[in-house]
């Protein structure tokens, strides 16, 4: 694999924090490959320390927006979701490539796998007939027993069913009719505090 194409400067880049900065570019190695190849590369300052040179004083603005699902056919997917798990659509772009439902604060969405190539990202498919990946979408319901019924009856292919877990919690799993894995849980109950696994 080629070595990115970087270039060294001898000042932190002006109002970068970390000092990396984008400059125009073209790295003709990826550009080659990929139609999609972005036509900027990183240029790369001298390293900070992790520790001690970071300007603690700077606000750092973060809130966890959205959760994405890069999946083979998304109308069907916002319709298993509608049916399934009760949740409605709150958008669906004319391409039929991206939508969203209502889930509160925190956004789910689906994007088709296209949508993936065209960022210039390369993925593993999901897949109901793979292992499920390492990530799970936790619903929080009401009545986590009735919520996984209902997900079972409508196709979802069902893990283990709601039992009381650590912290009090109700918590069942399935997986969607992509594979992706669903938890459908109460709030916890718990405290921070308390042990989820016991010492051995």
């Amino acid at each position: 694999m080629p070595k990115p194409n970087l270039k060294a400067r001898q000042t932190p880049a002006k109002g970068s924090q970390f000092g990396y900065h984008l400059e125009p570019g073209l790295d003709t190695a990826r550009s080659a490959r990929s139609p999609h190849a972005i036509q900027n590369f990183w240029v790369e300052s001298p390293p900070l320390a992790w520790s001690g040179e970071m300007k603690k004083d700077i606000p750092v603005t973060l809130r966890f927006g959205y959760t994405i699902l890069y999946v083979p056919d998304v109308p069907a997917t916002v319709a298993f979701y509608e049916v399934a798990f009760g949740v409605t659509l709150r958008f669906l772009h004319e391409s039929g490539l991206y939508a969203e439902m209502e889930t509160g604060d925190t956004t789910l969405a689906f994007a088709g796998e296209k949508m993936a190539e065209m960022n210039g990202v390369a993925i593993r498919l999901l897949r109901a007939v793979d292992l499920a990946q390492a990530v799970e979408i936790a619903l929080i319901c009401d009545d986590p027993q009735t919520s996984w019924d209902r997900a079972v009856a409508a196709g979802a292919n069902p893990l283990t069913p709601p039992t009381i877990r650590p912290l009090g919690q109700v918590a069942g799993h399935v997986r969607d009719l992509n594979g992706a894995l669903v938890e459908l849980c109460s709030d916890m109950k718990g405290s921070p505090e308390e042990p989820i696994c016991s010492p051995q």
